[in-house]
């Protein structure tokens, strides 16, 4: 299938059998969809409009889906998308992906026409899910040494990945002229970077690698580079995942859970305090223990 191309979608509604909840299935059971990253925006404004990733003629794309019509337009083409780091941009007029580990494109919404942003040197892969600041001027990427990558397909080759110690960089792209700049430059597993809501100063950014093995998974840095800091020294047998900022900036979100139980903890932690509380229990939604 090509750029453009539209596919009419048959919504099956049902009811959850133990709320009575309505349910609504939007894409069909022999066609493997999904969102992009949770954190990354998919909705219009409106909530008129849903982006997702579709495997419908054996390529992961992207569609932007009409929901009250149940169309959806197939927004990329080809092999190579990164589906999972992609989002709309806040005025609903275009979005980003990554394609082959390389190069950033921004795609105009109403006529398709993509613009590459920014290119990954050679000697670096692009890696994980790139997010924008508040006003979408410019966003905080990965970069793993291209001598170091080994694409991870299974958990065995993420376990074998964290004990290599991959030289990354963490960077700040300008989303109107594809200037970089170097944040953070470690011989460490760096990963999921998020600009802080309304404050391009502060960066969240974490420590990959299997949960049981990482021994402080997330951090703080100032957009120059200064001032990296703990967002929570672990307990012994804690991990801590799932971490997200609240829309307007006041709390980094996050889920724990100690080594050999199921149950979950979701805390909240305060930048201006650096105060780490606990909100509520929940049930188990991580991965397995020595997994991730």
């Amino acid at each position: 299938m090509a750029k453009g191309m539209r596919v009419k979608l048959n919504y099956a509604v049902s009811r959850d059998p133990d709320t009575g909840v309505e349910v609504t299935r939007l894409t069909p059971p022999e066609v493997t969809c999904h969102r992009n990253y949770f954190y990354q925006k998919c909705f219009f404004n409106d909530g008129s409009h849903l982006l997702f990733a579709g495997e419908f003629d054996g390529h992961w794309n992207y569609y932007l889906l009409d929901l009250k019509n149940a169309e959806a337009v197939q927004l990329t083409e080809g092999a190579g998308d990164n589906t999972f780091g992609g989002f709309l941009s806040p005025d609903d007029t275009s979005f980003y992906y990554v394609k082959n580990d390389r190069t950033l494109l921004e795609v105009n919404l109403k006529t398709l026409a993509e613009r590459e942003v920014y290119r990954v040197p050679d000697e670096w892969v692009g890696y994980g899910t790139w997010v924008a600041n508040s006003d979408c001027t410019k966003l905080v990427g990965i970069e793993i040494d291209k001598a170091d990558w080994t694409p991870l397909n299974d958990w065995k080759i993420f376990h074998d990945f964290f004990h290599k110690g991959p030289h990354c960089r963490l960077l700040r792209v300008d989303l109107k002229t594809g200037e970089s700049t170097t944040i953070l430059d470690e011989k460490i597993w760096l990963g999921h970077p998020i600009y802080r809501p309304f404050d391009d100063n502060t960066v969240a950014f974490c420590h990959e690698g299997p949960h049981d093995l990482v021994d402080a998974r997330m951090w703080l840095v100032n957009e120059d580079g200064s001032n990296v800091r703990k967002v929570k020294a672990h307990a012994e047998g804690e991990s801590c995942t799932h971490e997200f900022w609240v829309p307007d900036g006041s709390a980094l979100i996050y889920v724990s859970y100690l080594k050999g139980q199921q149950g979950r903890t979701i805390s909240r932690f305060n930048p201006e305090s650096g105060v780490n509380e606990e909100v509520m229990q929940m049930p188990a939604c991580s991965t397995p223990d020595e997994q991730r």
